[in-house]
């Protein structure tokens, strides 16, 4: 008893001192109604959604994050906001509306930073997923018109025109929606709700290679039935040239995993257990190597995780308490994006780390400064997604004393480095968040 009481408190403790990485400030008063979309734009983060307000900004579905304040964008979106893309240094939002600003636009539409534009006719239904290659936006939902083309309920938008990617996803019965895209190499990755690809046969997952669809093995399932309720594909990431998909299922060709897995062009693996038996996988990004995971999950490999986790390519970790919501259906992670130093989450929750926070929040990432002696020489590095950091030293731990260390960090295979000539005295080092 004793023993199992020591572990507990251990965990419990530990979660504590995490939760001083989410931000107690960023989700007060937050966003009334929920926010479902999250993306980067150049320094900023964008968010969408159904709400009217964020942060004590009055914006109407769609908002600006500079990294101090919020502010609309454009005059915000005359309806829910479910996805948002970035390509050519313009903005795309898709979602369930008919108007953006003062512009009439179809459920999908452009922001330049200055002016909406809409594209052509837009989508006849909603857009629920998009995503880039750079050049070309590719949008996924519910739609069969895209512009004046007949589009199997996903498309491609080159900057000035629509097509449509072969027969693309089929209606069989009641099943066929696209919830999910991710683009790598050259191929289109498809995820949601589906039998039927083209004219291949593929469970909730395809790729489309730019001519022609292909199955992902047997795809990802919740069984082996040709029932109409057999899982989803909420989400999908890309990195290091795997695929890892996040959604509602317990099959993953044939190994069984558990709302999580790993694709690797030739078979499917779990992640260490995937998640509990309670709760799917929403929304899954990566910040440099590190996956995060978010959801309505409180479990993943074993490890009790609210509503988030991180999975190092070996183990899961929590992020402190996580988030907590009222527990109905659709509740929890909906989005995350990372800035390199920070992880903004959205969704439908009502805190973060014991703190109240509605509907957003932001996670610190930690970074930890590894130091190397070499003769009369310390190397001193850390993590490449953390440009957001100073170097400061002093040689006692007055907070007073903390300065800059007066020399620019180099990327060196992913890390930032600093080389400092050794002290002839005790020297402490730090990394502040500028």
């Amino acid at each position: 008893m004793f023993k199992h009481l020591s572990i507990l408190l251990s965990f419990l403790s530990s979660r504590a001192l995490a939760d001083g990485y989410w931000d107690e400030q960023f989700g007060v008063p937050g966003a009334p109604g929920g926010v479902v979309a999250v993306a980067r734009f150049g320094n900023k983060v964008i968010v969408g959604g159904s709400f009217t307000s964020i942060g004590g900004v009055s914006a109407t579905n769609l908002a600006q994050w500079d990294g101090t304040n919020w502010a609309p964008v454009g005059g915000g979106v005359g309806g829910v906001v479910y996805a948002l893309a970035v390509a050519g240094g313009q903005l795309y939002v898709g979602g369930y509306f008919t108007q953006v600003g003062d512009v009439g636009a179809n459920n999908i539409a452009r922001w330049d930073g200055t002016n909406w534009s809409a594209l052509q006719e837009g989508v006849n239904d909603i857009v629920i997923a998009m995503a880039s290659d750079g050049a070309s936006v590719y949008a996924g939902g519910h739609f069969t018109m895209a512009g004046r083309n007949t589009v199997g309920k996903v498309a491609r938008w080159d900057g000035t025109n629509w097509s449509g990617l072969g027969l693309g996803i089929l209606t069989v019965g009641a099943v066929g929606r696209v919830d999910s895209l991710a683009v790598s190499g050259g191929n289109l990755y498809v995820g949601g709700d589906f039998r039927i690809a083209g004219g291949t046969a593929a469970t909730n997952i395809a790729r489309w290679d730019g001519s022609a669809w292909h199955a992902l093995g047997n795809g990802l399932r919740l069984a082996d039935y040709s029932g109409i309720e057999n899982g989803a594909v909420r989400s999908l990431a890309i990195a290091s040239d795997k695929l890892y998909a996040g959604g509602y299922f317990r099959l993953a060709g044939t190994t069984p995993a558990t709302n999580i897995a790993a694709w690797d062009g030739v078979q499917w693996s779990e992640l260490r257990g995937g998640t509990g038996s309670i709760g799917e996988v929403s929304t899954v990004t990566f910040s440099g190597s590190v996956l995060y995971a978010g959801g309505s999950f409180t479990n993943i490999g074993g490890i009790p995780a609210y509503r988030v986790e991180n999975w190092d390519g070996h183990d899961w970790s929590a992020l402190g308490s996580g988030v907590s919501e009222l527990g109905r259906a659709g509740e929890g992670i909906l989005g995350l994006a990372s800035t390199g130093s920070e992880l903004v989450a959205v969704g439908i929750f009502t805190s973060a780390g014991g703190q109240p926070s509605t509907n957003i929040a932001l996670w610190h990432i930690p970074h930890e400064v590894a130091v190397q002696r070499s003769g009369t020489e310390l190397r001193l590095s850390w993590p490449g997604t953390g440009s957001n950091f100073v170097l400061e030293a002093c040689w006692n731990l007055s907070p007073t004393n903390w300065r800059a260390v007066p020399l620019t960090p180099s990327l060196v295979n992913g890390a930032w480095v600093v080389t400092n000539q050794l002290s002839s005295t005790n020297e402490f080092f730090r990394l502040r968040r500028r």
